[in-house]
């Protein structure tokens, strides 16, 4: 009887271990992260578990806290193992894991960015040369405001938006240019969020990117949704090409 007992155990343990290697086989793991040079960056994973890839601002060496603090963005993985990142602000360090439909994390990977630099590659630099506050009514009837109330941000019946209008000018190129374009809402506490991102392929000759209402409030409650509020103070609204910092201009939320 007592062999018995002794075989029954072993097969339980056996059993359990082969679970636990099925289950881990198929854990997503973040496996690496290369910075690519442009203010991107390449993600590698293994396993098929997860389906969502998750950034955390990375402030120190406790990632439990910044997640507490900060919250998260999460964006589908996408490819087979590997994808490029596009959402992540030059300059700003990040947790990087993996969640799954349970919304439980893997162990994290960190990556430290390096100082984000001035575009300097023009004698006349690039420029914010519109760039105003508007908010837009139920109505569609769209008015300047001189700052946004976190109040009203946060409120999701709501049915106003909140936005920016703004014009990017560069001088006269002799050749068309490409770069990594991203656009980015940066905190009063210094976090900074991607707002858009796209590769922008600029032709010969002068010309700007003009946007006549680009809509902020769903980013707002992305922030509410990540802190629990809306920050009040100074925020900054930046461009940066191929992670180079080109022209920024602030505004107040109170």
């Amino acid at each position: 009887m007592r062999r018995r007992t002794y075989v029954l155990f072993f097969l339980f343990v056996l059993t359990l271990c082969l679970a636990f290697a099925v289950s881990s086989a198929m854990a997503t793991e973040i496996t690496g992260v290369k910075f690519l040079g442009d203010g991107s960056m390449e993600v590698r994973w293994d396993g098929n578990n997860d389906d969502k890839l998750i950034l955390v601002r990375r402030t120190g060496d406790d990632f439990d806290y910044d997640q507490s603090t900060y919250g998260y963005r999460w964006i589908d993985l996408e490819g087979n193992g590997r994808m490029t990142v596009y959402w992540t602000a030059p300059g700003q360090s990040y947790w990087i894991t993996t969640m799954n439909s349970a919304e439980e994390f893997d162990d994290p990977w960190y990556y430290d960015a390096d100082y984000a630099p001035n575009f300097n590659e023009w004698s006349r630099p690039p420029a914010f040369t519109i760039f105003n506050l508007k908010m837009r009514n139920s109505s569609g009837k769209v008015s300047n405001v001189d700052y946004f109330t976190a109040s009203e941000l946060e409120d999701r019946s709501n049915y106003n938006s909140y936005g920016i209008q703004f014009r990017v000018t560069w001088p006269n190129l002799r050749n068309a240019r490409t770069y990594l374009w991203q656009f980015v809402l940066e905190l009063p506490d210094g976090e900074r969020l991607v707002e858009h991102a796209e590769i922008v392929t600029m032709p010969a000759g002068g010309y700007w990117w003009d946007c006549t209402y680009e809509a902020l409030e769903n980013w707002f409650h992305i922030i509410y949704d990540m802190r629990g509020e809306v920050p009040v103070g100074q925020y900054k609204w930046s461009l940066y090409w191929d992670g180079q910092h080109v022209a920024t201009r602030e505004f107040m939320v109170r």
